[in-house]
């Protein structure tokens, strides 16, 4: 009788057991369908504690209110181990929505094929117009996320094509007799003047990077000047890639050069990009990769001062080789992958608000609709953190000669009693998913009316936007999948390879790690692109 009872104790206990796992949800996290929590996970500029950020937080209030559910946000600037831990745990709830950068990919494509994400975005693309057009009209979108007939994830137009290098005036006139470096010697003759004028406490070089403790960071822009790709591509009807046709070779040889005379300041392997910022903004850094920003930033690290503005103009990609004209810097077309958590459809109501949220949050494909946008109210708190669009408010119209340019301020700390976001430094990563250059906003955290700088941005955004357009070098490399395992391997060979050769630490030569390249999936990462491009019709 006592074994009967303990028995039926054990039995009791087991499906107890199995009821609370059941109401927990597991990994397939029933919560997510039944409760009104809309959770975001992504990477966010601040990446600020989020806990306490809901009090005084109208962005919050306003998306709430608009789509009827509790949103909250979450962010990591660890975010690949951050997204990782989540899911793997069965005690914690499971995001809703999850943006990954386009780096991240692998990381994405991963957790895809566990079975968490929604499979088909197809069925949904009616009621995500902006996303529907993305894809029929973009190649490269739609061959990268298009699996076995699926849409696999949802991604966003790409910024208009403004970043590009640039170059401190005074310097090229005072290193460089005046005249921007064209080729790859001229540029190395003007680090060498800017070596020979620096002294301790003073220090100057011509080049930078926020290496992060992971990479190189920018100094991959300078490939360009050896070879016109990054990745894979198709030339003369057939596949390559820099490390295969000899362009990454001599890139990482300039590389070396950079660091062996002291022309590179020594800490770009290991500083982040605010510490790049500190250096790039007090004089001590020529050249780096940017956006027009890098105009406003110059004045609000130099306590608003407007004499401090004029300072950078584009440089054009130098080349290797004379008379040889370089095209710019490959462009992204689409940034982003939106993937929503497939226990969401089954609340059909909040399933659908998610879908209009993340349409409505884009930047509005006609300009005129620009003021008015859930865009500018939740990336520039346009209304509902009071901020004003009008002269002399804290969002301006930029007038040249008494024209209007298009151009609108945003001056951050312009009553700042009346908003939240300078008392609620959270609030600016709620502006992330959507950010773009395109809504021609310039930006000023410190100052509260414009002057020179605001010109100057203008002027470096169309120039690079121009010189961009004019000199496009096709990405190709954005459309291909490679397997996650052998990308993976792949990326952390180059990283260490290429940080160990600058420093002059490698323990194989170019040659070696081009085969060990080729050997740990770079032979069958090419066959995957061949087909790949043989299907999007690039490929005969």
């Amino acid at each position: 009788m006592k074994l009967i009872q303990k028995c039926l104790v054990v039995l009791l206990s087991l499906l107890l057991a199995g009821s609370v796992l059941a109401g927990c949800g597991g990994r397939g996290n029933s919560q997510t369908a039944t409760d009104d929590i809309v959770e975001i996970l992504y990477r966010g500029w601040n990446n600020l504690p989020i806990e306490n950020s809901y009090v005084n937080n109208p962005y919050k209030e306003f998306i709430d209110k608009k789509y009827n559910f509790d949103y909250r946000v979450s962010l990591s600037s660890d975010f690949t181990n951050e997204v990782s831990k989540r899911f793997a745990s069965t005690k914690t709830r499971l995001p809703d929505i999850v943006m990954f950068e386009t780096q991240d990919y692998a990381a994405m494509k991963s957790l895809y094929n566990q079975g968490f994400f929604i499979e088909d975005y197809t069925p949904y693309l009616d009621s995500l117009p902006q996303y529907k057009a993305l894809f029929e009209n973009n190649l490269a979108a739609k061959a990268k996320l298009t699996e076995n007939g699926n849409i696999i994830a949802l991604t966003r137009e790409a910024n208009d094509p403004v970043w590009m290098h640039k170059i401190r005036k005074d310097w090229v006139e005072k290193y460089a007799n005046g005249k921007i470096p064209a080729t790859v010697d001229e540029l190395l003759a003007m680090a060498e003047n800017v070596k020979k004028d620096s002294k301790a406490g003073d220090e100057k070089y011509l080049f930078t990077a926020a290496g992060s403790r992971k990479d190189i960071g920018d100094l991959h822009r300078f490939q360009f000047m050896f070879g016109d790709y990054d990745d894979w591509y198709v030339k003369d009807g057939e596949v390559s890639h820099p490390i295969l046709d000899g362009t990454h070779e001599k890139f990482l040889k300039f590389c070396r050069t950079l660091y062996e005379k002291d022309y590179i300041d020594p800490n770009f392997l290991l500083q982040d990009w605010t510490q790049k910022k500190t250096l790039l903004h007090n004089g001590h850094i020529g050249i780096d990769y940017y956006t027009p920003a890098i105009a406003t930033e110059q004045i609000f690290y130099n306590n608003n001062d407007e004499s401090q503005t004029n300072i950078w103009m584009n440089m054009p990609m130098p080349t290797d080789t004379a008379g040889v004209t370089r095209g710019g810097v490959t462009q992204e077309t689409f940034q982003y992958y939106f993937v929503i958590n497939k226990k969401l459809t089954e609340n059909e109501e909040k399933f659908a608000s998610v879908l209009q949220f993340l349409n409505d949050m884009l930047y509005p494909e006609d300009e005129a609709e620009r003021n008015e946008s859930t865009y500018m109210k939740i990336r520039w708190g346009v209304d509902v953190d009071n901020y004003e669009i009008g002269e002399g408010k804290e969002m301006e119209p930029v007038l040249r000669d008494g024209k209007d340019t298009g151009f609108i301020t945003y001056y951050y700390q312009k009553n700042p009693q009346n908003h939240a976001r300078p008392t609620n430094g959270a609030t600016w990563d709620y502006g992330v998913p959507m950010a773009t250059t395109n809504d021609k906003v310039v930006e000023y955290l410190g100052a509260t009316s414009y002057g020179q700088s605001a010109y100057d941005y203008i002027d470096l955004y169309n120039g690079a936007l121009e010189y961009n357009l004019k000199n496009p070098n096709f990405n190709y490399g954005e459309m291909v999948n490679i397997s996650s395992r052998i990308e993976s391997k792949l990326t952390d060979l180059l990283n260490e390879f290429e940080t160990t050769y600058i420093l002059g630490t490698a323990s194989r030569s170019y040659e070696e790690f081009r085969n060990t390249w080729l050997q740990y999936g770079g032979e069958t990462a090419k066959r995957t692109a061949e087909q790949q491009f043989r299907a999007a019709g690039l490929l005969k």
